[in-house]
């Protein structure tokens, strides 16, 4: 008998992941971005705290995994469909929430790692500036 996963019950469609200074994370449908017209009114995208920016966009399919490396240089590996889905407009939550960040512990870079990816190359090389 064949069991299902988590992941069988997960819709595979493309999202977009999006993470701020202040490590709070969404994943949006890309259905949810829509192209402006000429002369057309904006759309109001995340709402941030006033010091907060959105630092990483990252376009996904929602089985790919997603690697985030911390200013300690440790990794950490999600499945996209693990990030909350939020509305477009949606802060996100915090992603300690996620991930077992130490004090003083942020992100500083997200890395998309898709099916096709792991099928063809299956090695990764990073490089800090102090070799820490």
């Amino acid at each position: 008998m064949n069991r299902l996963s988590d992941e069988d019950l997960v819709p595979d469609e493309q999202v977009v992941v999006t993470l701020t200074s202040a490590n709070y994370v969404k994943r949006s449908t890309l259905a949810e971005y829509k192209r402006q017209g000429r002369g057309g009114k904006g759309r109001r995208g995340m709402a941030t705290r006033e010091e907060d920016v959105i630092e990483h966009v990252v376009n996904a399919s929602t089985h790919d995994f997603l690697l985030f490396f911390t200013n300690k240089g440790r990794v950490f590996r999600l499945k996209t469909y693990e990030v909350p889905s939020t509305s477009l407009n949606a802060k996100g939550v915090a992603i300690v929430n996620l991930l077992q960040l130490q004090p003083e512990e942020t992100v500083s870079a997200v890395i998309n790692v898709s099916k096709s990816d792991t099928e063809h190359a299956a090695n990764l090389i990073m490089c800090t500036k102090k070799a820490l």
